[in-house]
């Protein structure tokens, strides 16, 4: 069927959307490698008795960069949780109102609309409180990742359906990209999985469980995408055969 105006400007907002996602992620990816590189130099500098702490990574650093590297590593990781503090914020208002209200509604528009503001000063406010409570650092951050993890596989999920769904994009993918939306679900299905039942069972145990569950997860998915599919085709079908059964004007 042609595109209507509502589909266009869609499939343009997720054409825009997966530049950005293909961005972030070789961003991410770099930063990574990076990571491991710095962790892989601190256990070959250090004592390596499985212990980490920040203290070691500067002196680490310190050691083989110089104190120019310890400059960098501070500004770096001020900027990092200065932008989290932006972004976190800012899309936490901009999540809940795209839900909660009309598209037109003034109140929810950051960063002058009352509702925006409230969301922006309290997501800051519990952040502060954490931080001005003293509470211990490093079991807060465990428990940050423990749930960015079980949102991960669901966030996932959302991707691949809204890449899929006729009502975002009228044209189906390409198998070839469908096939790497699903193992990026199956991978994030995996990791979260494996994250938290490593937390309550033997290491060997959580790693054939958690690859269960992705093989389950992947195949219920992959089940739904067919169906998805098919019904596409059905439709597409039926709208060929009015379009022949129309009277063609003489």
């Amino acid at each position: 069927p042609p595109k209507t105006s509502g589909e266009r400007a869609a499939s343009t907002a997720v054409s825009s959307m997966r530049r950005g996602v293909t961005l972030s992620t070789w961003i991410a990816a770099i930063l990574s490698i990076l990571i491991a590189a710095t962790g892989a130099g601190v256990a070959r500098r250090g004592d390596v008795d499985g212990s980490y702490s920040v203290e070691t990574l500067v002196d680490a650093l310190r050691e083989a960069e110089g104190k120019v590297a310890v400059f960098a590593f501070g500004l770096g990781l001020y900027a990092a949780a200065f932008s989290s503090t932006l972004t976190v914020a800012l899309g936490a208002a901009l999540c809940l109102g795209s839900l909660l209200s009309d598209k037109d509604d003034a109140t929810w528009k950051p960063p002058h609309g009352k509702n925006a503001r409230f969301v922006i000063l309290g997501v800051n406010f519990i952040a502060f409180l954490v931080g001005a409570s003293g509470a211990p650092t490093v079991p807060v951050v465990l428990v940050a990742q423990v749930v960015n993890g079980l949102l991960l596989p669901v966030v996932a999920l959302c991707l691949v359906l809204c890449f899929e769904s006729p009502k975002v994009i009228s044209t189906p993918q390409p198998l070839l990209r469908s096939a790497a939306l699903v193992f990026s679900f199956a991978t994030t299905v995996f990791l979260a999985a494996d994250g938290v039942l490593s937390k309550v069972a033997d290491a060997s145990v959580a790693i054939n469980v958690a690859f269960a569950l992705s093989i389950l997860a992947t195949v219920g998915l992959i089940a739904l995408l067919w169906w998805m599919r098919k019904g596409r085709s059905k439709e597409q079908a039926e709208f060929e055969l009015s379009c022949r059964e129309l009277p063609v004007p003489n």
